[in-house]
């Protein structure tokens, strides 16, 4: 895992950039800022329209303190800033200035804590058009400099903590809440206090899908406990995003063995996962007039939203609203069988994946369609994705023999086998830097840049239609996650995030206006077809016949690749049948879990 983007992952924020002039048909590229010094956390609650921050971490140096960035609250103290919080929400997008006195003052339940001006759902706007949203942005930072400070302090942040009021009653619902949020209407008026065109009575947003900030990353924890993590992926990757989780995971597991055996082990009997340094404000020696050196009671962060802002709040809440009434999003849990059973029958789970979604959309429309799944490069210096095109002209024919009626099981087998063998040989080409999209890409942004003419190729249909990638893919997971998912990259596509545990299969499937449930049934349907040939001891007595695929296209492809497990401890080749296959990737770490289980001991 390149270490770079762990560095963006906390105190970043990407900044939008508004047109160079009007009439520009070229945008300025965003910019991500991130701030290493950061020691807050933003809190956005009462529906998107309350947002307060505390500090969590104390700069020992900066501070006066003992260490760099020490944590500074116990998890007590945490949560009772938390209830602070809950306690100073009104729900009903009422929100106080601590009595007007300052720009961000303490929440606390002090008479005068509160007022009746309404607030608004800033953070709506970040699902703007990315010029719209910058000049949105520039409005209120022009508009008064307490908007100016209070950006400021978001952009900081070390993350947003999303506090939703929301109970997701499926995981369906607990997928789509952390994907976009809940939609919900009500005839509360929520923009009262300066729209310039916005009707007199209306429908107005209540769901979770307005309590967001998605220039930055978002721990969100539902009413019920449930919590999912959203992030900002230009930076990072979803293997840097899963890192996070499974230590947040683990820590918790520890925590709870620790209370468990401390009456019985020593402290350190049970590692900690991480090990932070922990010097508590409350147990430190205080200023002069009583004060603590750091001051980590919440404060409410206050927008002056001038009326402009307040129509194009309401606009980005009625766009929102057309995408997810628009968008599906359908989990499923298969608990038949997962990694065991399919490495037991020699298959590559990645590899395996990938052949039931394509087998999941042939079944559906009678077609091959683009697909595109990353394969992390972390091998190399800042290196991020490749892409690996999984419609190859053996999964086209693993598509077709499995749907055929004349196909017999050793038949369908065979070119399933076939498919996963050259999917996981593009996959080791692809982690070594040897795919074309990226190269390509670069390519044509440099000629643009520089004012060259592209290639006629970059307009031609191919190029059209391998960059519409209707099946989006993509594996991250591990016992620490539940499901991942995201959305469709073009109208008319499925986003499918996976995740492959020992003895199930999870996926999360997306789309806007497809039959997203028909999908996700489909595919469930293949994967017990392929379970009842495998356990059907006639047919797996057929198929111990069959020469291994990895074997046979070691022959035709002289290309030596990760998967290739040709030699024998002695460095002389083998011919005998205990040649590992080709497709066979249990050993090699493509996707980072190897790496980041060895980092988590």
């Amino acid at each position: 895992m390149c270490m770079g983007q762990y560095k963006k992952l906390f105190g970043g924020a990407r900044i939008p950039s508004a047109d160079d002039a009007p009439g520009e048909q070229r945008r300025r590229r965003d910019v991500f800022e991130s701030d290493e010094t950061s020691t807050h956390v933003v809190v956005l609650a009462g529906g998107g329209r309350e947002m307060f921050y505390f500090r969590g971490l104390w700069n020992g140096d900066a501070d006066g303190g003992a260490g760099p960035f020490d944590v500074a609250v116990s998890e007590a103290e945490i949560a009772e800033i938390l209830q602070n919080i809950l306690s100073n929400c009104t729900g009903s997008g009422s929100a106080g200035t601590g009595g007007g006195a300052a720009d961000h003052e303490k929440a606390s339940g002090a008479p005068g804590g509160r007022s009746s001006k309404k607030s608004h759902p800033i953070g709506v706007l970040t699902t703007l058009p990315r010029s719209d949203w910058a000049n949105a942005r520039n409005a209120l930072r022009t508009h008064s400099g307490k908007n100016d400070r209070a950006l400021k302090i978001i952009d900081s942040a070390l993350f947003v903590l999303v506090l939703d009021d929301y109970r997701p009653g499926t995981a369906d619902e607990a997928a789509a809440n952390m994907l976009h949020g809940s939609y919900s209407l009500s005839e509360v008026d929520g923009l009262t206090g300066g729209g310039l065109s916005l009707p007199k009575s209306t429908q107005h947003q209540v769901g979770t899908c307005i309590n967001r900030w998605y220039d930055k990353l978002q721990i969100i924890v539902c009413q019920d406990g449930t919590a999912g993590v959203n992030f900002e992926h230009s930076s990072i990757d979803g293997q840097t995003a899963l890192r996070l989780v499974s230590d947040i995971f683990a820590d918790t597991v520890i925590s709870f063995a620790h209370s468990i055996t401390k009456t019985i082990y020593k402290d350190d009997a049970i590692p900690s996962i991480l090990p932070a340094k922990i010097s508590l404000v409350s147990k430190l020696a205080k200023k002069a007039d009583g004060r603590p050196l750091v001051n980590t009671s919440p404060r409410r962060i206050v927008f002056d939203v001038p009326p402009g802002v307040v129509d194009m709040i309401f606009y980005a809440e009625t766009s929102l609203g057309d995408k997810i009434s628009s968008t599906d999003t359908v989990a499923l849990e298969y608990k038949k069988y997962g990694k065991l059973f399919i490495t037991s029958n020699k298959m590559s789970p990645d590899s395996f994946i990938q052949a039931s979604v394509m087998l999941a959309y042939y079944r559906l429309y009678g077609k091959i369609v683009s697909a595109y799944e990353p394969v992390m490069t972390k091998r190399y210096l800042h290196g991020r994705t490749e892409a690996m095109r999984s419609a190859t002209p053996a999964a086209a024919t693993f598509c077709e023999t499995w749907c055929s009626r004349f196909a017999s099981p050793e038949d369908k087998v065979r070119a399933l086998r076939d498919a996963l063998g050259e999917h996981s040989r593009l996959v080791g080409e692809a982690a070594r830097g040897m795919g074309v999209d990226r190269h390509l890409y670069a390519l044509k942004c440099t000629a643009e840049r520089r004012g060259m003419a592209c290639p006629k190729f970059f307009e031609s249909e191919p190029w059209r239609v391998l960059n519409h990638t209707v099946l989006s893919t993509s594996n991250c997971g591990n016992p620490s996650l539940r499901h991942f998912g995201f959305g469709s990259v073009v109208p008319d596509g499925f986003g499918v995030g996976y995740i492959i545990k020992d003895n199930s299969l999870h996926y999360s499937v997306s789309s806007k206006n497809r039959q997203t449930g028909r999908f996700v049934s489909v595919l469930a349907c293949y994967l017990d077809e392929v379970h009842d040939i495998l356990e059907d001891p006639l047919a797996l007595a057929k198929l111990k016949v069959i020469e291994p695929i990895g074997r046979r296209n070691s022959m035709t492809n002289n290309s030596i690749n990760s998967f290739d497990m040709e030699k024998s401890k002695s460095g002389s080749p083998t011919n005998g049948p205990t040649s590992a296959p080709l497709h066979y990737m249990d050993n090699f770490d493509t996707y980072g879990e190897t790496s980041m289980s060895k980092g988590l001991r």
